[in-house]
Parts: structure tokens; C-alpha cells; sequence
């Protein structure tokens, strides 16, 4: 009984012993995995500021759009997230709104733009913004309609649908559309410029 006492006392050590070495070994795993999404965070934190300026309606300094760009750009080392593709293409977006629309570092920004919205949704589709700007900004690169529309289309697939009281069914709301459109357009000012971009081709 001595004997079965004192095996049965070692394997009760040594399960506790493996159970503790998995849970330290999980932990440091998990650990390791956060690690480089943390550091992420905090090098975006500058850029954190310009986006909510940006989201609350202030204009940006062309050295704000500077700190979001370069706060994303540095991000990526760590940890290359959709959001913060979109938020790079975003600042590229606004510094389009600041240069002469026939110089070369108009389509060098929308290019780049285009390119950072196309990585951010490769990685997360479902963001209606992210398509109603990239729409915007292929009709700026002078992209004919058919491959305009298809963009379009998927902003509508992918935003978010209420209930209409009226209809009886799911709709979209009307406020819907001006949330969609790029940030400090609206959608009657963007359907001016694609009949303006129309009768000009």
C-alpha cells in the first residue's frame, strides 16, 4: 500500500508539473503573439490623433497627413492590419485635395491610394467605405465605367442594411449614402463630378 501510496503521490507531481509547464508555455505563446500588435498600436498612436480630427470634421495640416502616412507605413513591420491599409490610403486620399490635379504628384497619390485600398481590402472586403473610395478614386484615375461599377456595386453590397418602416422590407437608409462617400464629399457633389468626368471623355 506504501509503495502505491508513494507512485501514485509521483504521478500527481508530475501531471501538475506538465500542466503548469503547458499553461507557462501557452502564455508565452499568446505573449509572443501580441507583442507585435502592441508595438503596432503604439507607433499609430500619432496617427491616432490626425484620424480623429479627420472623423470629426477638422481639416488637416498637410504635416498631419505627413505623421497619419508615416505612423501606418512604420505599423506595417509589426503588424499589417486592413485598417491600417485604409487609413494610409485615406491620408493619400486627402493629400490629393491639396496638390494641382495636373501635376505629378496627384496621380502619383492616387495611384499609391488605390493600391493601399485595394491591400486593406484584400484583407477585410466587408468595408463599404473602403469601396465607395476606392470608386471615387479609380473615376479621379480616369478608370472607364466598367470597372467603376463593379466597385460601386460592392459598396452597396456591403453596407449596412435597416429595416424600412415603409417599404415593409430591408433597405438601406438615404442618410446612408452621404456616410459612404468620401470624406468631405457628398454624393451629390460626387454625381456632379462623374457627369462633368462624362461629358469631358
Amino acid at each position: 500500500m506504501l509503495i502505491l501510496s508513494g507512485q501514485s503521490s509521483k504521478v500527481g507531481i508530475a501531471s501538475r508539473v506538465a500542466i503548469a509547464a503547458l499553461s507557462l508555455l501557452l502564455g508565452g505563446a499568446l505573449l509572443f503573439l501580441s507583442v507585435p500588435r502592441l508595438i503596432a498600436e503604439v507607433i499609430m498612436l500619432p496617427g491616432n490623433r490626425v484620424l480623429a480630427m479627420v472623423q470629426s470634421g477638422s481639416v488637416p495640416s498637410d504635416r498631419d497627413l505627413e505623421i497619419l502616412a508615416a505612423s501606418r507605413q512604420r505599423a506595417f513591420s509589426w503588424s499589417d492590419t486592413a485598417q491600417s491599409r485604409i487609413d494610409l490610403a485615406l491620408a493619400q486620399l486627402l493629400v490629393t485635395r491639396k496638390v494641382l490635379r495636373s501635376g505629378p504628384e496627384y496621380q502619383t497619390q492616387v495611384t499609391a491610394a488605390i493600391q493601399s485600398l485595394r491591400d486593406g481590402l484584400a484583407r477585410a472586403p466587408a468595408d463599404p467605405y473602403a469601396w465607395t473610395r476606392l470608386a471615387y478614386l479609380s473615376v479621379s484615375a480616369a478608370e472607364p465605367s466598367r470597372r467603376v461599377v463593379p466597385l460601386l456595386e460592392m459598396a452597396i453590397r456591403t453596407a449596412p442594411v435597416e429595416p424600412n418602416p415603409t417599404l415593409g422590407s430591408a433597405a438601406p437608409r438615404p442618410a446612408a449614402a452621404h456616410r459612404l462617400a468620401p470624406v468631405g464629399r457628398s454624393p451629390r457633389s460626387l454625381g456632379a463630378r462623374d457627369r462633368t468626368h462624362r461629358r469631358d471623355i
